[in-house]
């Protein structure tokens, strides 16, 4: 049972992989760093399998298998499309020594992940007072019903949880959570891959771009949450992050004709991004309501024929990833962000 379980592990992210990379390839312009269009294909996994979750869940298909089989087909094309681009794609030569103008940050770099990757690993999570309460005891109460219910005895089942869903994802095959540390590590991949792409934006010198990265695997606060369950204190500010990214490169390409289709497409991620965020946590709607409003400001100046149709896709892209939770509270509380009370909406938990 554990070998057919790690083999549909395996399966079902590779499956995701490929669709994401593809994904990530189309939607990021080659002009933009290869940082960029990794932190793509990350945050496109992301999305995919937590979308395909937060479905499963409600229907009541929790099932790895019936996860495999629903990224089968598309995984099926997606890996057509990689081998035929990757067979017309040109050799492409790499200089070691101007790769590796890191030193001596990379090493560094290099030592904290290895670190916080074995830590995790060998020990697993860290299942703090939260996760007892709420962050893992509902996420195996779901596992155990086969999908979404209001868990008993606890008001935290009616927070938001997109940021549990790829603790659920890694869950699905074995039915307990001894592959959730990597819940953590692909967001930390997601951060070094968009720190790295700033670092390249603002210009600068390659010696010195991994020094965000190093600073945040170094800090015992970072670190700490890491290797907590959920992870979902560092994990909301890195896909706000993200969106953050992948919107101003929206607007950069807006401005050349060539790319006003990866224009577009970046905005969807963006604004994807950004929703999944506020799905998280309710706290982030407010910043993720200025980030886009900035976004249709700037916009609006830059190509004001395009702005409409591109706020309303950024827009409706948010609304997609980080309306669930809060739509089902609305439908079984009237308070869509229950238990709290905050104006019209009422709560057993005031302001006061």
């Amino acid at each position: 049972m554990t070998i057919l379980a790690a083999l549909v592990f395996l399966i079902s992210n590779v499956a995701a992989v490929a669709i994401a990379t593809e994904l990530s390839i189309r939607i990021v312009a080659k002009q933009f760093s290869p940082m960029l269009r990794i932190a793509g294909g990350i945050a496109s996994y992301v999305i995919i399998v937590s979308l395909l979750t937060i479905v499963l869940g409600h229907f009541g298909w929790l099932d790895a298998r019936v996860a495999t089989g629903v990224l089968a087909v598309p995984a099926i094309a997606a890996f057509i499309m990689l081998k035929r681009r990757f067979s017309k794609a040109p050799r492409v030569t790499v200089d070691l020594r101007q790769a590796c103008d890191w030193s001596p940050l990379l090493p560094i770099a290099l030592g904290l992940g290895a670190w916080w990757l074995l830590r995790n690993l060998a020990l697993g999570s860290y299942i703090s007072l939260d996760d007892k309460t709420y962050h893992a005891a509902i996420l195996a109460h779901w596992l155990r019903e086969g999908g979404f219910d209001i868990a008993p005895t606890t008001y935290q089942a009616y927070y938001p949880f997109n940021g549990e869903l790829l603790c659920l994802w890694f869950m699905l095959p074995f039915g307990h959570d001894g592959a959730v540390p990597f819940n953590g590590l692909v967001y930390l991949a997601l951060f070094i891959s968009l720190s790295l792409h700033f670092a390249h934006a603002f210009n600068i010198p390659k010696r010195w771009q991994l020094l965000p990265a190093v600073l945040v695997l170094a800090s015992n606060g970072i670190f700490s949450h890491l290797t907590t369950f959920a992870d979902v204190d560092f994990c909301a500010p890195v896909m706000l992050l993200a969106a953050t990214a992948f919107l101003l490169a929206s607007l950069d390409s807006g401005n050349v004709p060539e790319r006003h289709a990866h224009h577009r497409a970046l905005g969807l991620l963006g604004g994807a991004c950004a929703g999944f965020a506020v799905g998280m946590k309710v706290s982030f709607a407010p910043p993720v309501a200025l980030l886009c409003f900035i976004y249709a400001v700037v916009l609006s100046r830059r190509l004001p024929r395009q702005a409409a149709s591109a706020c309303l896709g950024v827009g409706l892209s948010a609304f997609i990833t980080g309306s669930y939770w809060y739509l089902r509270n609305w439908i079984l509380t009237g308070n869509p962000i229950y238990p709290a009370e905050v104006g019209p909406f009422g709560g057993p938990f005031t302001a006061t």
